[in-house]
C-alpha cells in the first residue's frame, strides 16, 4: 500500500538579517553537511531550525510545541506533554553533536550546544562547552567550591545509590528473559531509535459505536474523527474530546513495558501512541507495532509483506487470521472460538524488514485482547519460541525474517501457553 506522508511544516525562510557568511552559520552548515546529518534530514531540519532562530534572534520560537509543529509537522495546538517527539528528538540531536566534535569537528574554532532542558543552542569555544551545565544555566564552573564541600557526603550517597540500582537492575533482570538475544539485539541497537506504538483503543471504540472501519489514510491525517457520523447516545461528547483522550489495552502496555525492560534495550527506545505516529517516524526507526489493522491502522503499510493477517468482520463481530497460502490440509481462516470453558483465540508475530535501510519492525498481534496477550507470553520465557529461533538461526546466529500463527486456549480472558500452527521465513 502507498500513501502520501504527512509532510513535515516547513521552517520559515531566512531571515534578511541572517548573516549566511558569518561564523557561526558556517559552522551550522558545515555540521549539516557532515555524515551524520547527512543521513538524518529530522535531525538536520532541527537543527537548522534552533539555530536560525537563536541567531536571527527568534529564541522565543524554540519552544517545544512550536519546534512539534513547524519541524515535525505536528497539528496545530498539540500537546507536547502526550507527544515527546521533540524532547527525544532533543536527545538524538546533542549525542550526533557530541559525535561531530569528536570526529570531523574536533578543530572547529567555535562549537554548538543544546543545553539540556533548553532549545535554545549556545555558540561556544571548545573550552567553554563543559562549562555549559544541563540545565543550561551556564553556572558549573560557580558551583564547583559549593560542590566540593559535600564530596564526602555525595561519595555515601553515590554508594547507597549504587547498591539499590544493583539491586533494581538484578530484579528486572531476574524477571526478564535473556533469550533470544538475536532477536532483541536487531530490534533494540545503539545506532538506531526504537518506537514502541501499542494500539488505539478509542479507535475500535469509535468502530463499534458507528458501524464504520477506518483505514490508514483517513487515520495518518486524522481526518476520520469527522467523518464518522458519532451516535446520539453519546450526548455531548465532541470529536474534539475523542481526540484528546489516548487509551489503549492492558496487553499492549504490559507488552510495552516487558520490551522496555529488556537489557538490550537503551536509550533510544520511545512509546508512541499510535495517533501520534507518523510516516516519517516510521522511516527514521526500528518498529514494533502491537494490534491488528483495527487497532492500529499503521499496520496495513506491512499487509504485501505478511502472510497472516487479523481481521475483524464488523455485522458478523467475528476476529480472524486469515493465512494467505495455507499448507496442504491447513485451514485458511481461523476465527475465535468457545469449547468448554476455554476460547481458543490466535496471535500473529511478525518480523520484517522495516521502513529504512537497516531498519527491522514487528507486528504482534491478536484476535483480541487475549490473543495479543497470548503472542506476547509467547516472546518472553517460552521454551517453544527458543527452540523455534534455534531452528532458523542463520549460520552466524542472527535471526532471519519470519512470520508465526500462533493459538492459545483463554481461560477468564488470560492466554497462556501459545503454540505454534504455522510459520513463513521470509
Amino acid at each position: 500500500m502507498q500513501m502520501e506522508s504527512r509532510t513535515p511544516a516547513k521552517t520559515p525562510p531566512p531571515d534578511p538579517q541572517l548573516d549566511r557568511q558569518g561564523e557561526q552559520w558556517q559552522l551550522v552548515e558545515r555540521i549539516l553537511a557532515s555524515p551524520g546529518f547527512a543521513k538524518s534530514p529530522r535531525l538536520s531540519s532541527f537543527l537548522s531550525y534552533v539555530c536560525r532562530c537563536a541567531l536571527e534572534g527568534r529564541s522565543g520560537e524554540t519552544q517545544e510545541q512550536k519546534i512539534g509543529m513547524r519541524v515535525f509537522g505536528r497539528p496545530d495546538g498539540y500537546n507536547p506533554s502526550e507527544d515527546s517527539v521533540v524532547r527525544s528528538q532533543a536527545r538524538l540531536l546533542r549525542q550526533k553533536l557530541d559525535e561531530y566534535f569528536e570526529s570531523e569537528g574536533r578543530d572547529e574554532p567555535i562549537r554548538v550546544v543544546v543545553p539540556k532542558g533548553s532549545y535554545v543552542p549556545q555558540f561556544v569555544k571548545p573550552s567553554e562547552s563543559k562549562a555549559v551545565d544541563p540545565a543550561g544555566s551556564g553556572h558549573a564552573e560557580g558551583m564547583r567550591s559549593f560542590s566540593i564541600g559535600f564530596a564526602a557526603l555525595g561519595a555515601l550517597l553515590l554508594l547507597v545509590c549504587a547498591l539499590l540500582a544493583t539491586d533494581i537492575w538484578a530484579h528486572l533482570r531476574a524477571q526478564t528473559p535473556r533469550d533470544p538475544q538475536p532477536l532483541w539485539t536487531a530490534l533494540f541497537n545503539p545506532r538506531q531509535r526504537t518506537i514502541i506504538v501499542p494500539s488505539d483503543s478509542t479507535l475500535v471504540l469509535l468502530e463499534e459505536l458507528t458501524r464504520t472501519s477506518v483505514h490508514l489514510t483517513d487515520y495518518s491525517d486524522h481526518t476520520y474523527l469527522h467523518k464518522m457520523p458519532l451516535p446520539t447516545v453519546l450526548g455531548p461528547l465532541t470529536v474534539d474530546d475523542l481526540a484528546g483522550h489516548q487509551y489503549t489495552s492492558m496487553a499492549d502496555l504490559n507488552l510495552a513495558v516487558r520490551l522496555a525492560k529488556l537489557p538490550e534495550a537503551n536509550h533510544q527506545v520511545e512509546i508512541r501512541f499510535a495517533r501520534n505516529l507518523t510516516l516519517s517516524d516510521m522511516k527514521e526507526a526500528n518498529l514494533v507495532l502491537i494490534g491488528g489493522e483495527r487497532s492500529n491502522p499503521w499496520t496495513e503499510l506491512f499487509e504485501r509483506q505478511t502472510r497472516f493477517h487479523v481481521n475483524y468482520d464488523v455485522p458478523t463481530k467475528t476476529n480472524t487470521v486469515v493465512d494467505l497460502a495455507p499448507q496442504k490440509g491447513a485451514a485458511a481462516t481461523y476465527a475465535e472460538r468457545t469449547t468448554g470453558t476455554d476460547r481458543i483465540v490466535y496471535g500473529v508475530v511478525a518480523f520484517l524488514p522495516g521502513m529504512c535501510e537497516g531498519c527491522d519492525a514487528m507486528l504482534v498481534q491478536g484476535t483480541s485482547m487475549a490473543g495479543t496477550e497470548g503472542a506476547s507470553d509467547f516472546l518472553f520465557g517460552n521454551q517453544g519460541f527458543r527452540e523455534f529461533l534455534h531452528k532458523i538461526a542463520r549460520p552466524d546466529g542472527s535471526v532471519p525474517h519470519f512470520e508465526l500463527l500462533l493459538q492459545a486456549n483463554s481461560v477468564g480472558g488470560n492466554a497462556p501457553k501459545a503454540s505454534i500452527l504455522a510459520y513463513d521465513l521470509l
